[in-house]
């Protein structure tokens, strides 16, 4: 194997272990992230997003999201992904407060079941932002006409 590839290899691996350790340590212990969304509909309150909604919002502010199957042994979640730039999705069960570990340089923000964790300084932040607000526009009710 040539040192290139093998440089490859191991990124790959070591960014695979530092998934798994970032998953052990959500659910074993870390930095509480909250949930700031606003409850501007008592009756949406409590609805809690699923990984389909998630993965569409995130794709209509441009941000491509692939499935993490190294977490589906977790049934705390409903679904994981994966994005550019280090973005990690992660869809709970329930919503409300979540232990989350962060690695060096990385931040969280979240929107009720939802936590995503990023680099901090990422150019995609404004995206990220933007896709839990179209998550929030989605599940409210639509006046009757």
């Amino acid at each position: 194997m040539s040192p290139s590839a093998r440089a490859k290899y191991e990124y790959g691996q070591t960014v695979h272990l530092a998934r798994l350790l970032l998953l052990f340590l959500v659910l074993a212990g870390g930095v509480t992230a909250c949930d700031h969304s606003s409850n501007r509909s008592e009756v949406n309150a409590g609805r809690l997003f699923t990984g389909s909604e998630v993965r569409r919002a995130f794709t209509e502010t441009g941000i491509q999201l692939a499935a993490d199957s190294s977490v589906t042994e977790f049934p705390q979640l409903r679904a994981s992904f994966q994005g550019g730039d280090g973005i990690s999705v992660l869809v709970y069960e329930s919503a409300g407060s979540k232990v989350v570990a962060l690695l060096q340089d990385q931040t969280t923000v979240g929107r009720r079941n939802v936590i995503v964790t990023y680099p901090q300084g990422s150019r995609l932040l404004p995206r990220i932002r933007r896709a839990l607000a179209v998550m929030g526009r989605a599940s409210e009710p639509r006046p009757h006409t």
